[in-house]
């Protein structure tokens, strides 16, 4: 039977797991106790050099004997050790940086190798404290928690995608790129070069990318159309076929099957598309529109690259201040964008010219 991998995993730009314990009925879970996210904090394309932040949380519980690394494919050399903790009390975060050379630009997969270990007593306790377990049912989950002598394993797979612009913990097939030029940087797209669904689906998209080749806007916008009039024939996941070594490859522990993105997720991004194109001819009301779109979807895979568009649209605007903080919310959402920082600094040089020139004035 095929697998499933979904990009809602990877939500943030950043990839989180969440294992209470070990196998029990899933009426009988032990409750939460930490939460963990991976994700690139710094790429630099000249050096090969690619930091991986791990963030920790102890939720409700304190945890134990931490031990944090990385598992680099090969060609990866340079890398940093791991790190320990021997504590974490309940609600504090535990944050780590891993650093390695990367052989260039990169798509595949990266192995968080993460162990820890909850205090058995309050995990206890916490279990003491459901109300919607019998007492034969929190017996078991007391034997349960009274099994974690020893730190248990609790890392995780993650996508890794490099290229000169970007470095990011996702999968290329879900990646924006600079896609349509516009005053010295580019709108970011969802155009992967991917075969997506089949049929008619394929062909439109075929014709999107054709005319995002162009730079034939209006066709391109057309083809959005036809694309997301296709796509109402789908189920809820559509494949995507040719996505790179990200697809082909396995990640660290076992093969991923057939890769396939949600449904609702093409249409957002296409949405994202047309609205993102509709500003070549229409500045302000693109703007609104992708800030109403990222207000609406506040942690969607695209809300750094709505970000990005929207700091590059209020440049063209002359919105240049505005645009600075727009650009800056990109990075926050997607801190590791060779891409986008370089053209924050142009924005950030714009002003400090234009506030001397103001100053001579006076």
């Amino acid at each position: 039977m095929k697998k499933i991998w979904m990009a809602a995993l990877l939500f943030a730009f950043s990839l989180t797991t969440v294992i209470p314990g070990f196998a029990v009925a899933p009426e009988m879970r032990l409750p939460e106790w930490y939460r963990l996210t991976a994700r690139v904090l710094t790429w630099e394309p000249g050096n090969g050099v690619v930091k991986i932040g791990l963030d920790f949380q102890a939720i409700g519980i304190p945890v134990l004997d931490l031990s944090a690394g990385i598992i680099w494919p090969g060609g990866f050399g340079k890398s940093t050790a791991d790190e320990k903790a021997s504590r974490i009390e309940a609600g504090k975060e535990w944050k780590t940086a891993h650093k390695a050379k990367a052989p260039g630009n990169f798509d595949g997969w990266i192995e968080v190798a993460f162990s820890a270990r909850p205090s058995g007593n309050e995990l206890k306790r916490r279990v003491d404290g459901l109300s919607d377990l019998s007492e034969a049912a929190k017996e078991i989950l007391r034997r349960e928690a009274g099994l974690f002598k020893t730190p248990i394993p609790i890392g995780m797979p993650v996508a890794l995608y490099l290229d000169n612009d970007i470095g990011i913990a996702m999968p290329k097939g879900f990646v924006c790129t600079p896609a349509f030029p516009m005053n010295l940087r580019a709108l970011m797209l969802w155009s992967p070069n991917v075969v997506l669904g089949s049929g008619s689906t394929a062909a439109a998209y075929e014709d999107f990318k054709r005319a995002l080749r162009a730079k034939d806007a209006a066709s391109a916008v057309s083809s959005i159309g036809k694309l997301r009039d296709s796509l109402k024939a789908c189920g809820d996941s559509i494949p995507l076929k040719g996505v790179g070594s990200t697809h082909l490859g396995s990640p660290p522990g076992g093969g991923i099957g057939e890769f396939q993105i949600k449904t609702s997720m093409v249409l957002d991004a296409l949405k994202f598309n047309e609205i993102s194109l509709s500003g070549l001819g229409n500045l302000l009301p693109a703007i609104a529109e992708l800030e109403k779109l990222v207000l609406e979807n506040p942690r969607s895979f695209l809300t750094g690259f709505i970000h990005a568009n929207i700091g590059t649209l209020q440049a063209s605007a002359g919105k240049k201040i505005d645009s600075e903080k727009s650009y800056r919310e990109a990075l926050k959402a997607i801190p590791a964008w060779p891409c986008v920082e370089g053209w924050l600094k142009g924005e950030s040089s714009k002003l400090k010219e234009e506030s001397s020139k103001l100053k001579g004035e006076r």
